[in-house]
């Protein structure tokens, strides 16, 4: 319901939170989703707030926007992107809604999850977009995309690194999956760092922590 990950620069890093609101619907109802961002986004020193979004082809995204973008989250999380043109659509969609709710034109970020079918077309990310903030990957979306059953597998390895190389071109964070969970988790994560990754997707408080830790997060 909640994923969380870390976006580093050198030693600095900033804790992030998104809302999966498909995921909340599973154990509450829409409005008290809605309520959990509202008391998440009233707290002082509060994490940065992404809501995570249905695929953009889905009859939910529109709902999901109407629902979110009254609370001015920091961003939204895409699920599924086929590439820079996704992009660019959502942030039609996000305009018009920003204007609507009187914030400032194109501060809502996108955080774009990298679908297969996007991956021979890395090279629309670049330029799309200034809502653009950076790429991710799902292990688990991306396995059952390519038919893949061990998460080492050549063809997520290779998902991965261009899904790195496709940021940088960008000019966009990078953020890698979590495989192994805590018991392997600061060597992933100084894998991460050592090639190139900006931050890094946790599921609990203490997976946060072992990441910041391997950064090397000042604070």
């Amino acid at each position: 319901m909640l994923n969380a990950w870390l976006d580093c620069n050198g030693g600095d890093c900033s804790l992030a939170l998104s809302l999966d609101l498909r995921r909340a619907a599973l154990v509450l109802d829409a409005g008290s989703a809605i309520d959990m961002l509202a008391a998440l986004k009233a707290r002082d020193g509060r994490p940065q707030l992404y809501v995570r979004l249905s695929p953009l082809d889905s009859d939910r995204v529109d709902a999901e926007l109407d629902a979110i973008l009254p609370l001015a989250p920091d961003g939204v999380v895409l699920a599924a992107c086929r590439g820079g043109a996704d992009v660019q659509r959502l942030g039609v969609k996000l305009a018009v809604r920003e204007a609507l709710h009187d914030l400032p034109a194109g501060s809502t970020r996108i955080v774009a999850m990298v679908a297969a079918r996007a991956l021979l077309g890395l090279s629309s990310y670049v330029g799309c977009s200034p809502r653009l903030h950076a790429l991710g990957w799902d292990a688990d979306a991306l396995a059952a995309d390519l038919g893949v059953r061990n998460r080492d597998a050549s063809p997520l390895r290779t998902a991965r690194d261009w899904v790195l190389i496709a940021a940088r071109a960008a000019g966009v964070a990078a953020l890698d999956a979590t495989l192994d969970g805590l018991p392997g988790l600061r060597a992933e994560t100084q894998r991460a760092r050592d090639d190139g990754f900006s931050g890094k997707f946790a599921r609990t408080v203490a997976e946060a922590e072992a990441i910041a830790a391997a950064f090397g997060a000042t604070g």
